[in-house]
């Protein structure tokens, strides 16, 4: 099982006129149907998270869904607007296309599709660094991965690392926009993570650049990012 609501005081940074948004969303890797969407809740305060976390954990578990948020926090007024924008889109296509016809289901999405866009986000924004141990190919185990990944990105990034969240697979780092992502920092990265590989595994190859590769394919740094708060699932 995967909890991460204790985490979420050190992500979710609410003030008026802003929220953060929440979906139950099921995958096709955990119930062999198709991927869809349950429910989407847009939470303006710790309050009134309290107040849902519960319910949120039920529905999970009753449909086995994982719950996810955006990472970053995202304003009313651009949501609005954003919507304003999309609607007015469709109207166009009414007026000036006679072959048009909107499904009930655009009309469904047109809130969940402006709450996530990055056009929403308020100014508290995070970098997120997706640390998947399913995609390393090597003799050691995984989580030992998982947890040098995310050692060597704190130890290089220090405080501007704000949360560490489990994952199925690995784990998420939220980190501040202030994340440097130039290619000195990216080679600096690059050589710790080989070198600790080096003195870890009796099996890593001495090429340095192999062992690029082996760590390349295990993370990825997203921006507008939804992260994995709960999933009850194995």
């Amino acid at each position: 099982m995967i909890n991460n609501f204790d985490q979420l005081p050190n992500i979710c940074k609410f003030k008026p006129g802003t929220y953060y948004t929440f979906i139950a969303f099921t995958r096709k890797k955990d119930t062999g149907l198709k991927n869809s969407l349950i429910k989407q809740w847009l939470i303006d305060s710790h309050e009134e998270l309290n107040s849902k976390k519960q319910s949120m954990i039920d529905l999970c578990n009753n449909t086995n869904a994982r719950l996810y948020m955006t990472t970053d926090r995202k304003s009313i007024k651009k949501t609005v607007l954003n919507i304003q924008q999309e609607v007015n889109e469709m109207i166009k296509q009414y007026l000036f296309s006679d072959n048009y016809k909107p499904s009930l289901a655009n009309l469904n999405r047109l809130v969940t599709s402006a709450s996530q866009k990055k056009e929403s986000t308020d100014g508290d924004k995070y970098w997120l660094v997706d640390i998947d141990a399913n995609n390393y190919t090597g003799r050691l185990n995984k989580d030992k991965i998982s947890l040098l990944v995310s050692d060597t990105f704190k130890g290089l990034l220090g405080g501007l690392v704000v949360a560490e969240l489990n994952t199925v697979n690995g784990k998420h780092l939220i980190v501040a926009k202030e994340m440097p992502l130039s290619k000195q920092f990216v080679c600096m990265l690059d050589f710790k993570l080989a070198n600790t590989y080096q003195r870890l595994s009796p099996y890593a190859v001495s090429a340095l650049k192999d062992r690029f590769v082996t760590f390349r394919s295990c993370y990825e740094i997203k921006e507008n990012a939804l992260t994995l708060i709960y999933y009850g699932g194995n």
